[in-house]
Formats: C-alpha cells, structure tokens, sequence
C-alpha cells in the first residue's frame, strides 16, 4: 500500500508531551521560524527522529513574519545547513542567490492565493525552477473554491505537486488531493483548526499515512460540520470492508449554490471520483427535500431529508430521521402501537421522527414553541398540535425531544423534573456531558436514549443506504457516550 510523507508543524516551543507523541506518526516536522524562532534545529531533532523543514511564512500566506525580504532571505541561507527542506516562496525566494545556496533536493517550493487565479500557470512558473517538491493552497470561501487545486491536480499528473485548499471551506480537498497524486499531508498545529487537520485526526478519520485507492465519494455536508465523526466512522468502515471509497465533510453556507455546483453539474465526476451519497444535517433538510429529483416516502411526508443517494444520475432524497427514533426504541423493546408520543421541535429532524411514529401506529403530538409555524406544520402532517407554553410530560408516554434545548447555554425544553412515568424519553441532541433530562431519567428508571444512540442508528442506516452493506458495530466502542455531531 502506498504511503504519503505525513508532515507535522511545530508553531509552539517548548512543545507539550501530547504534541511530541503525535509527531512519532510523521515524516517530516516543519519548524514554524515566525513563530519559535530559528535557533531549535538541534533540539527539534532531540525530540523527533524524522526530518525537518524551515518555514518562515509571511502575513500574506497566514504567517507571521514581519520583517524584511532582505532579513528573510538572509534567515533562508542561515537555515539550509541545519534543516533538510527549506520553504521557499514562489513570490519571493526564487532569486538566484538562494537557488544557488540551497541545492534542488533541499527545495519546497510553495504559493498561495486566489482560487480564481489561474493556478496552470502559477504551478508552471514554479515549475521552472527544480525542486523537491511544490505546494499551493487557495483560501476557500466556499465549497467550489476547492475545485480549482484538485483539477490541477488531475490535470498535471505528476507525484511532485500538491494542491488544496484551506479554511473551513475547503478542507474537503485535503483527504481528496492525495487521491489525485499528491505525495505530502500536511497537519495543522492546532487540534482542529480552519486550516487543516490535526495528525489524530489525518490518522482516525482517514487512516494517514496509508494511501487506498477510492472509486467514489461520500460527503456530509453541512454548517458547524468539522467536528462530525462521520469520516472518522465511514472510512473504518471503508477499510473494514475493503471498499474503494472517501468519506469527507464539507462546510457549506449557502446549500442551493452547493447542490447547483456539486450535484447537478458533478465536477468530481471529471476527476474520476463520482460523489455518489451525502448525509446533509441542519439547516438544509428541507432544501435537500426540496432540491431533489426523486423524494422517497416519508421524505414528501415530512419535507425532510437527511441523506441523498445518487441513481443512474439522478438524486434522490431518504432520510435516516425515523429510523434514529424507530430503531432504538425498538431495540429496548418499546412499542410505539397506541401510545400516545410527544414530539418537540418541529425541524427537519422533529417532522421526520413524528411522521415516523404515526405510521408506526403511535398517536403523535407536535410540540413547538412557536405555536404559529408548529400548528400549521402539525395541520400539513395530520397531527395534533401543542405549543411547548401548554405541554405537560405526564400526558405523554413517549417524549422525543428534537430541539438545541439544554445543550450548551440552553434550557431544556420543560423542567426536567415534570418527568413522571414515561415509557421512554429520545433526545436527539449530542453533548459532551449527560443533559438534564438525561440525569432525571435516569434517577427515576425511565429508559432514555440519548443522541449517541439516535447517532449510531442514523449513521449505520445511512452507511447501509449508501453502500449496500453493514457497517460493522464495534467502531462505535470507542466512541464517547455523549460526543458526536448528527
């Protein structure tokens, strides 16, 4: 199996003991010279066995140095014999007293900008001065901003270059440009972080540094979207089962634009890397609903849809909402068949688990805070309706909340305390800690499924409705109780 040269970044000195253990992964480590300074060559080298590269970035390329082209150029020649790579900006270094100084094995050539630049020809005014290797990174401000470095990629077709792009936006492109040819990966210092991934996370989620081969693509795609641990459980899954594919999240702030430019005109097709499911989470349910060709059953009850799954190149909207509800109240044994259920939150998430519990046989009561939009919600679904203002638990033997409420800042959506002798309480929401009905629930024997477990179920369905195929239960072990992104 191919390996990529994984690359570490030093920006903090003296480094912490979890930072030293994560760079044992790496090949190489890059000395952040804005920030530590250029005098830590032979104590870097104490600390990791692999290589080093000097790196003096300047504002323009997200660093911090301020200082002169002459003082820089003078910082490059000083570090060349104490580092095996020096970074050398295609903008600024590529003078011949630095080429002559510093062999071609010793180069890395790199520039970023624009991703509406005109990167063929950026790459071959770098490209005219030998080098190990070249790296360019664009910002991204959206999704289709990191199109641009991977179809460079594809088109150059050499093993010497990487292209991708940064921000949140772009971080995509990252675990693709390997697919594409190129040979570096590239870690962020921070644990997570706009920029790129952290070496845990390259390692967790896309099992760096080892290449596999992709024939498609899957996505989840999204806003708040780079904690989910989607990737991390569909590309074990991937690996697990010896399939040919690429799990990435995608932080989109304007889904039509997304949908318009990834869906319906298919660019990662060109590159060989179809896009073939996407799970999409709030606040673009309804639009994913909405913006498909072909809408399954309960998806045009609910005007909902949280995974698209692409057929003969047409898009068709599923959801994996009921099967969240459904399928963990059916492994505790609950039925759902006349028991009177209360729904909270009238969302794409909301509608979806209400519509499911009606046709399962259970009557179902939307609640809402906003009375206006909740009851004519509950009107178009055939469902009663009540505002959260008149709710009483007790009237209810099912309650799933499918609301923010008590999470972070939040309130729960009613006094913990009103919960009396239910049969069973949902929560959609995912946190670090045990929420408040959690821990009432739990003192008073009401059986309780949290947001971990409404997770795994939606993450399993989704996985089976893309795939074909299970996804294997015991990546779920090491996760947190109460940690995730839905």
């Amino acid at each position: 199996m191919a390996l990529a040269k994984l690359f570490a970044t030093c920006a903090f000195y003296p480094p912490t003991e979890q930072q030293i253990g994560s760079w044992s992964s790496c090949h190489y480590l890059v000395a952040r010279a804005d920030r530590i300074g250029d005098s830590r060559a032979a104590s870097l080298r104490g600390l990791f066995s692999g290589k080093l590269v000097y790196s003096l970035p300047i504002l323009s390329q997200g660093g911090a140095y301020r200082g002169s082209l002459t003082e820089r150029h003078q910082r490059l020649l000083a570090a060349r014999s104490d580092f095996d790579l020096i970074e050398l900006s295609a903008d600024d270094d590529l003078v011949p007293e630095l080429l002559q100084a510093i062999p071609q094995e010793q180069r890395l050539i790199v520039w970023h900008g624009s991703a509406h630049d005109d990167l063929e020809a950026r790459f071959h005014h770098m490209a005219s001065t030998p080098a190990r290797w070249y790296r360019l990174t664009v910002q991204a401000k959206d999704p289709a901003d990191g199109l641009a470095p991977l179809q460079l990629l594809h088109r150059l077709d050499r093993g010497d270059v990487c292209a991708y792009a940064l921000g949140e936006c772009g971080l995509w492109t990252q675990p693709i440009a390997p697919l594409l040819g190129a040979p570096l990966v590239f870690a962020a210092p921070e644990e997570t972080g706009p920029q790129g991934f952290s070496i845990d996370r390259w390692i967790s989620d896309y099992g760096m540094p080892h290449l596999r081969e992709a024939e498609a693509l899957y996505a989840i795609a999204g806003v708040s979207i780079i904690a989910s641990p989607s990737p991390r459980l569909h590309n074990a899954a991937y690996r697990s089962l010896n399939r040919n594919a690429l799990f990435v999240a995608v932080q989109v702030p304007d889904y039509r634009r997304f949908a318009e430019t990834f869906l319906q005109d298919s660019p990662l097709d060109r590159l060989g890397l179809p896009l073939k499911g996407l799970c999409v989470i709030a606040p673009y349910k309804e639009e994913a609903a909405r913006l498909a060709e072909h809408q399954a059953e309960v998806v045009a009850a609910a005007g909902s849809s949280n995974v698209l799954l692409r057929k003969h190149g047409a898009w068709t909207a599923a959801t994996s909402d009921d099967i969240g509800v459904l399928a963990t109240l059916a492994e505790s044994d609950i039925s759902v068949r006349n028991v009177s259920a209360a729904v909270i939150g009238c969302g794409g998430s909301g509608r979806t688990a209400a519509v499911a519990l009606k046709t399962a046989g259970a009557r179902v009561t939307l609640v809402n805070r906003s009375p206006q939009p909740g009851r004519a919600i509950a009107e178009q679904l055939g469902l009663s309706f009540q505002p959260l203002a008149d709710f009483h638990p007790e009237d209810f033997q099912i309650i799933v909340h499918a609301t923010p409420a008590g999470t972070g800042m939040h309130l729960p959506p009613f006094p913990p305390n009103l919960l009396q002798e239910q049969i069973a309480v949902v929560e959609y929401p995912i946190t670090e800690q045990p929420t408040a009905l959690l821990s009432v629930a739990a003192n008073r024997n009401i059986p309780f499924i949290d947001g971990s477990r409404v997770l795994q179920a939606q993450v399993t369905a989704q996985f089976r409705m893309m795939t074909g195929q299970d996804m294997p239960q015991d990546l779920f072990s090491n996760r947190p109780a109460h940690a995730g992104t839905s």
